[in-house]
C-alpha cells in the first residue's frame, strides 16, 4: 500500500514539474522598436563636417541602449537611457571611416532604429 501511494506522490510530482517547465514565461519580444517618436528618418542619411555634433531626440516605451558602428568617426554622449523623452547627441570625428550608423534598441522590443550618418569632408559637394 506505502508503495502505491509513495508511485502516486511521483507520478503527481512529475506531472506538476512538467506543467511548470511548460508554462514558463519565453521572455516573448513585442513587436515594433518601441519608439513612439524620433526626430530622425531611418530611411535618410546625415551628413556632418569633422567635429560636428548632431542631436536626435526619441520617445520610449522601455529602458534603452546604443550601439555605435564606428567608435573612430562617432561618440556619443549617452549609450542607454529610461523610459520616457530622451536626447542623444553624436559628434562627428576625422577618421578613415566615412560612414557609421547609431542602433538604438529599446528593452523588451524585436526590432531597432538606425541613425546612419556620413562623414562630410570640407568643401566637397553633398546633397540631401
Amino acid at each position: 500500500m506505502k508503495k502505491i501511494q509513495y508511485v502516486k506522490l511521483v507520478g503527481l510530482l512529475t506531472i506538476l514539474l512538467f506543467l511548470n517547465i511548460s508554462c514558463k514565461d519565453d521572455d516573448t519580444l513585442l513587436r515594433g522598436s518601441g519608439i513612439t517618436e524620433q526626430s530622425w528618418s531611418t530611411n535618410q542619411t546625415y551628413f556632418a563636417s569633422a567635429e560636428q555634433t548632431l542631436t536626435f531626440t526619441f520617445t520610449t516605451l522601455s529602458s534603452w541602449t546604443a550601439q555605435n558602428s564606428s567608435a573612430a568617426l562617432l561618440s556619443l554622449d549617452n549609450d542607454a537611457g529610461n523610459s520616457g523623452k530622451n536626447t542623444i547627441k553624436i559628434t562627428v570625428h576625422k577618421s578613415s571611416q566615412e560612414q557609421g550608423t547609431i542602433t538604438i534598441k529599446v528593452n523588451g522590443y524585436s526590432s531597432a532604429s538606425n541613425i546612419k550618418i556620413q562623414f562630410h569632408h570640407e568643401g566637397a559637394a553633398f546633397s540631401l
